[in-house]
């Protein structure tokens, strides 16, 4: 297993190549990729989000359009039916700022089952001086502490976070959300 560098990467996992293949055996499970059916609806609850964006995806056809967003707005997918995470070891997805990110803001990831916040509240690491450019966000699963080990959850919360004064931030795109 190779190692991180502690102050320059940060490890997210391992992956196994058997013998004779050419690509890891992950599973995968795509959340939003073109606000098509059997993906996770979108809802959003203080901010303007166009789900249905055509105007600059990272892939596919679709991206979501997050609107001026201040603190404790939040953007929520709901899944079709439960999902069990146990067989995936992160969440990550494509997003790209409208303007920079200042050290006060953070964007925050919680799961929920039946309304109910079943996770801790985890950070997102976040490229917050590139702008207008898709970048890769991921979070490990084993970030989060769960109130129970590993349970079947029913969406996933980003909630927009600013420390100090509550200054509204631009915005950004996000597409692409998946488990790995």
């Amino acid at each position: 297993i190779p190692q991180a560098n502690p102050d320059t990467e940060i490890y997210l996992t391992s992956v196994l190549v058997k013998a004779g293949s050419t690509a890891p055996d992950i599973p995968q499970g795509v959340m939003y990729d073109e606000a098509a059916q059997g993906e996770w609806q979108g809802s959003a609850a203080g901010v303007q989000v166009n789900f249905e964006a055509t105007h600059n995806p990272a892939h596919g056809q679709k991206h979501m359009d997050v609107g001026s967003i201040s603190r404790d707005n939040t953007i929520t997918l709901t899944a079709p039916q439960p999902l069990n995470l146990s067989p995936f070891e992160n969440i990550n997805w494509r997003m790209a700022l409208k303007e920079p990110m200042t050290s006060q803001h953070n964007l925050f990831v919680s799961w929920w089952a039946q309304g109910q916040m079943i996770s801790s509240e985890v950070a997102a690491t976040i490229s917050r001086d590139i702008t207008g450019q898709y970048h890769t966000v991921a979070v490990a699963l084993n970030q989060f502490t769960w109130q129970k080990s590993m349970p079947e959850v029913d969406a996933l919360r980003l909630r927009w976070a600013k420390a100090g004064a509550n200054t509204s931030h631009r915005g950004f795109l996000l597409d692409y959300v998946r488990l790995e």
